[in-house]
């Protein structure tokens, strides 16, 4: 079958049946695939084509169906076209299938967008063994803001218990997605302030991997992600810690209290040549904690170092000092290994890299000349 839509403002909520059966209609497209007699036989398994060139359009799945495509349990739609320059879209589905269908593993439906258009999921509720509780389902509102405009949409329409949602914008570039709901969080209480969005295959959060209130997608025109778990830009976070060679000046958790100030990072593929286009990041550190990670965004496949430099790029080196301190020691941990590499690939959207520093705090003898507090130096 096919349906075509050219104009007009169209409302469509495919049937539901329940969260626990998973027996729903897409908004726009195909039932569910069942078999028998009845009314069962009208469920059949259906090649749906799809056509949006004009029009308001709200497309709502039923459970485990897309909001524009195919009903739950039913084989993909053979073809999804879209115009979001002619026409006004929004989609939301359950997540068991994404709010408008895409073809998995290059495999699927044929997806034609004109336009621009968002699409992104929400993680699974979810609460980890320490009692953290990651529940964006159901969320309302959805604030997409352009980077560069600084031109906002907002969505209101996410049913309650769904995760999936897409929508046209007037731009392409990078969005920052997030919500201004204040009981979403990780936590309770001042953390609870922020949606956590899908950073990684596996259908989890944890704390480790959290990104804070929003997170960057990329819209490209004329494209639509093409998996079913819909990712961030590719990240490469930077996390720092500080240790020191005499424990007796550090605080109780082990951080060095007179260190405070701004340390920077650069990124540089694996060869060590700069990447260009990429603003150095900054860490704030206050009395030796630091207060953020550094966030490289919109990473291509490959290869990376992140480097330690100072403000205007240039590489540290053991031995500079550093308010009450001299740096004794820069070292990387790289998913548990000791390279400061970060990878990323068709399986790897985030990838994380933490940087070690020890300092030695100086001391001044009577000459006013500075020096190691660390006999071995």
């Amino acid at each position: 079958g096919s349906v075509t839509i050219t104009g007009g403002t169209i409302k469509a909520y495919g049937a539901p049946s329940s969260e626990e059966q998973m027996w729903g209609d897409a908004g726009i497209g195909s039932g569910f695939q069942g078999s028998g007699s009845g009314s069962a036989k009208y469920f059949a398994s259906a090649e749906i084509e799809v056509s949006i060139t004009g029009g308001e359009i709200l497309a709502i799945g039923g459970w485990g169906a897309a909001g524009i495509g195919s009903g739950a349990r039913n084989i993909m739609a053979e073809s999804v076209t879209i115009d979001a320059e002619n026409a006004s879209v929004q989609a939301y589905a359950d997540g068991t299938k994404v709010a408008i269908e895409t073809p998995v593993d290059n495999a699927g439906s044929n997806v034609d967008v004109a336009g621009n258009v968002l699409q992104g999921t929400f993680v699974h509720e979810y609460t980890d063994d320490e009692g953290n509780t990651q529940g964006t389902e159901g969320l309302n509102s959805i604030i997409l803001e352009n980077d560069a405009t600084g031109e906002q949409k907002t969505l209101v329409l996410m049913p309650e218990g769904y995760r999936s949602y897409a929508t046209d914008v007037a731009e392409p570039g990078i969005y920052t997605v997030y919500t201004d709901s204040d009981t979403i969080g990780s936590t309770a209480g001042e953390n609870a302030n922020g949606a956590h969005f899908s950073v990684r295959a596996t259908d989890q959060w944890s704390l480790d991997e959290e990104m804070g209130k929003s997170v960057l997608y990329g819209v490209v025109t004329g494209a639509l992600s093409n998996y079913m778990y819909l990712f961030p830009v590719k990240t490469i976070i930077v996390d720092k810690e500080i240790g020191v060679k005499d424990i007796s000046e550090a605080n109780e958790d082990g951080f060095l209290e007179s260190i405070n100030g701004t340390f920077y990072f650069a990124i540089h593929d694996h060869k060590g040549d700069a990447v260009e286009g990429w603003a150095i990041q900054a860490v704030e550190v206050v009395n030796g904690q630091a207060q953020n990670s550094a966030y490289f965004s919109n990473m291509n496949d490959g290869q990376y170092e992140i480097w330690e430099v100072d403000e205007n790029g240039n590489r540290l080196e053991q031995g500079t000092a550093f308010g009450k301190a001299i740096l004794a020691a820069i070292s990387t941990a790289h998913n548990g290994g000791a390279d400061n590499n970060a990878t990323l690939g068709a399986g790897s959207w985030t990838d994380k890299v933490t940087v070690v520093n020890t300092f030695s705090p100086i001391k001044v003898d009577l000459a006013g000349s500075k020096t190691w507090d660390d006999e071995d130096d």
